[in-house]
């Protein structure tokens, strides 16, 4: 499993994924645990079908709480992009980015 993530220059609202020298992930720090410049999660990821297919339909499942803390040493990875990240983890920000979503396509040309 990959996960995208992207370097913010305030992680506190986030929380941290770091990563060791091959982009495989070593850690992650909860919301308010990292301070300061640091990846964070994304919010892409690229899964393994098996991954998918070993969670139960009738469970939900959080992958951020349940999945990726036990992939951690196993096969999760990350890959840094490059670029502006926008959070649609509030109500605020979702209504940002929502209101001129041709930026997002101008911004990948």
């Amino acid at each position: 499993m990959t996960l995208a993530v992207v370097r913010v220059a305030e992680a506190s609202r986030f929380g941290a994924v770091e990563l060791g020298p091959e982009g495989q992930v070593t850690a992650f720090t909860e919301k308010g645990g990292a301070t300061g410049p640091a990846l964070i999660n994304g919010g892409i990821y690229i899964v393994e079908r098996d991954l998918l297919a070993a969670i139960p339909p009738s469970r939900n499942v959080s992958l951020e709480r349940e999945l990726f803390p036990g992939l951690v040493g196993s096969g999760l990875y990350g890959f840094e992009f490059e670029g502006e990240f926008t959070d649609i983890g509030t109500p605020e920000d979702y209504r940002l980015a929502t209101a001129s979503p041709g930026r997002f396509a101008s911004a990948a040309d």
